[in-house]
């Protein structure tokens, strides 16, 4: 069971996995809110060798198991926008690996991904077999993006290390210099530390994500540079959501209802007020 994304470079393990193992490989794809059409990954994963694929809509998933305990624990100084997907990826190859009655799962990922996805197999299924897959060598092109329903991380490439991101590179975020000179604002109602409104519309977890990155991004909201790593990421929704519940406190979790009011400015956002009941 082999989780693919769609890359000639991913695709290119299925023949390797296939060949090393001498065995039948099934590709699964999740869709976490790439924002692309996934049939052609898909497609992809058969034309390379694959016996089946599997392409399953998990953003509810993402969103509630990841997303949120992410949210819950306030963990923001840098939206880890693929790696919250690791231990779902995991969990859903494990699921499917049971239906498919494989005897191992791979991913086609660096040895961050691997330890985490390792792991969070194991802790399911602690026998379970996790192969670290190998593809093509990947061609420096540049930057490679991931991207998820939360926001995307861009890499640079060898011969761009240390540049500076092209501005035509980002597409959730527009440049604070060319955002609305004039505020927005966003009421956030939240329900026990989860947040279920905008402006007062009840919304699911991924349709508020998707209004606030919407909202955000235009503004210039929502671009962060680890510190550490000097990895960037666009995630507007990430940004303001964090502020908002960073702003409750830890009486958050206990409140029926609480509201945040946050304004967003060219590329800045502020909590203008937070109250609780």
């Amino acid at each position: 069971m082999f989780a693919c994304s769609g890359s000639p470079e991913n695709c290119a393990a299925i023949p390797w996995l296939a060949t090393t193992f001498g065995a039948e490989i099934v590709a699964m794809t999740l869709d976490v809110g790439q924002g692309r059409e996934l049939e052609g990954v898909r497609q992809a994963a058969l034309a390379a060798g694959a016996a089946r694929a599997h392409v399953l809509d998990v953003r509810e998933e993402f969103a509630r198991d990841c997303i949120l305990g992410s949210l819950r624990q306030d963990a923001a100084d840098y939206p880890l926008a693929d790696a919250l997907a690791r231990p779902l990826i995991a969990r859903k190859l494990i699921e499917i690996a049971r239906i498919e009655a494989s005897t191992a799962i791979a991913h086609g990922g660096d040895a961050g991904d691997h330890k985490a996805i390792e792991a969070a197999a194991r802790a399911i299924e602690p026998s379970t077999r996790v192969i670290a897959a190998a593809g093509a060598p990947a061609a420096d092109n540049g930057y490679t993006v991931h991207t998820t329903l939360w926001g995307r991380s861009f890499e640079r490439g060898p011969r761009h290390a240390g540049d500076a991101l092209p501005e035509e590179i980002y597409s959730l975020t527009t440049s604070s210099t060319r955002a609305p000179d004039a505020a927005a604002h966003l009421e956030i109602s939240f329900e026990s530390g989860l947040p279920v409104a905008i402006n007062g519309v009840p919304m699911t977890l991924t349709e508020l994500i998707e209004s606030v990155t919407t909202i955000a991004g235009n503004h210039g909201v929502g671009r962060v540079t680890d510190d550490v790593s000097g990895t960037v990421c666009e995630a507007p929704a990430a940004v303001v959501l964090h502020a908002a519940h960073a702003a409750l406190g830890v009486e958050a979790m206990h409140a029926l209802d609480a509201t945040v009011r946050v304004e967003l400015f060219r590329g800045s956002h502020r909590v203008v007020s937070a109250h609780h009941s």
